[in-house]
């Protein structure tokens, strides 16, 4: 595997040295924690009108 840290750059690590592994929470917040049903439904409308 190949870690990137900004702060010393790429390190290879062996997947024998991973003791564990924790998924993160997604950068991408659920849309619908953000928008209303109508304000989805609005947006979806405005996108079908895109060519």
């Amino acid at each position: 595997f190949l870690m990137v840290d900004a702060g010393s750059g790429p390190a290879r690590i062996l997947k024998t040295d991973i003791a564990s592994r924790v998924n993160g929470p997604s950068a991408m917040p659920a849309m619908g924690s953000i928008l209303t049903r109508r304000e989805i439904r609005d947006v979806v409308e405005y996108l079908s009108t895109l060519k």
